[in-house]
């Protein structure tokens, strides 16, 4: 995904209930979630019929909102959002419930889910 304003951004998750479900998950923990990229380990959720996927991306803090999109929407010329937010960095890793509900979590390098 190239990098893009906000109003570009929201637009393309809303397009995708996957994504879409991702941000709202993210919103639950009070954070907002912004996508780098898709990871692999595409499935179709036979319940939703979504492609879903593990994904990358930054897990951060509504007040720094303003900062991060200045320099995400450089990202590709500017490699100050890998380090500047590289704490908020995660994996998102999906999973299947014995509910057959989806479940996301945000992984952190190294660390624990935060769930």
């Amino acid at each position: 995904m190239d990098a893009f304003s906000e109003e570009a951004y929201l637009d393309y998750i809303a397009r995708d209930p996957y994504l879409n479900f991702v941000v709202l998950e993210a919103k639950k923990l009070g954070k907002r979630f912004m996508l780098d990229s898709g990871e692999g380990g595409e499935y179709i959720d036979p319940k939703t019929g979504w492609l879903i996927e593990e994904l990358s991306g930054w897990l951060i803090n509504p007040s720094d909102q303003e900062r991060f999109m200045l320099l995400y929407q450089h990202k590709n010329k500017n490699e100050e959002i890998y380090t500047e937010f590289s704490e908020e960095y995660r994996f998102v890793k999906w999973t299947i419930t014995e509910e057959d509900s989806l479940k996301v979590s945000f992984v952190n390098y190294g660390t624990h889910p935060i769930e």
